[in-house]
């Protein structure tokens, strides 16, 4: 009885954890380049225990106690938006796999699909959050009162001359990434730094779409809401037989 009380619990812990994914999807489903996210669920016995955290799961409904624990992660769904307008020279979209290289203002290089960028006032082109868009050579800095212009290759020139390029990177196991804010990502191995994209396809003037599917998000929301439902209806159901019980076993004493 307890132990169908627990695997309902759990089951509504894991509804919840997957309601937090969508919704953070749905408030980016504006954000430029934004890589929607999906939660992952597995029931495993608690001598799989370790090896699943090493995989990046998380035991939900603590301890193993004859009821199968429930691991849970969240994965990035890693799949292009379309390119939209913007008539914003400093904006760029990707038509690749690849990335924007970036180094933040820490020193750590990131990458991110979203290509909203803005010059600083020192030149240089930069992320909403300050990072510095890396070239082949370092950040790229725009002559002070100059018009660039960037090919599909990522050549940025200045009247008609090339000053830099944009370093656009792609990983083999683009699965080997994570979230890190500000919808950039870095790999789980540090070591892991890439290789540059031949084509990146790149267009200037353009931003990349979020891959956020609104309608499918919200039959997901609506399909875990009744999934939540259910496990709730389970523990009030048990929660009633429980009851029962003690005052059957009050009754005979």
């Amino acid at each position: 009885m307890l132990d169908g009380m627990k695997i309902a619990s759990q089951g509504m812990m894991a509804m919840m954890y997957q309601q937090d994914v969508l919704t953070n999807n749905l408030a980016n489903v504006n954000t430029a380049g934004f890589q929607s996210s999906t939660a992952i669920t597995k029931s495993f016995e608690s001598e799989l225990a370790g090896q699943m955290q090493g995989q990046g799961f998380e035991a939900v409904g603590g301890p193993n106690d004859g009821v199968p624990v429930l691991g849970i992660k969240t994965a990035s769904k890693f799949q292009p938006g379309a390119a939209q307008a913007t008539g914003n020279h400093t904006d760029f979209a990707l038509g690749g796999n690849g990335f924007f290289t970036v180094k933040g203002p820490d020193g750590e290089t990131r990458y991110t699909r979203n290509g909203n960028f803005t010059v600083n006032e020192r030149g240089f082109l930069v992320t909403n959050d300050g990072s510095s868009v890396m070239g082949f050579s370092g950040p790229i800095q725009i002559p002070p009162g100059k018009q660039f212009k960037v090919d599909d290759l990522g050549n940025v020139s200045v009247d008609g001359q090339n000053i830099a390029r944009l370093r656009v990177t792609e990983f083999n196991d683009i699965n080997e990434l994570y979230k890190v804010g500000n919808n950039a990502y870095k790999p789980k191995s540090p070591t892991n730094v890439g290789q540059i994209t031949g084509n990146p396809q790149i267009k200037q003037g353009f931003l990349e779409t979020s891959n956020v599917s609104v309608v499918k998000e919200m039959i997901k929301m609506m399909d875990i809401e009744r999934a939540y439902e259910s496990n709730e209806k389970v523990i009030q159901a048990e929660d009633q037989m429980l009851q029962k019980s003690i005052q059957e076993v009050g009754r005979v004493g």
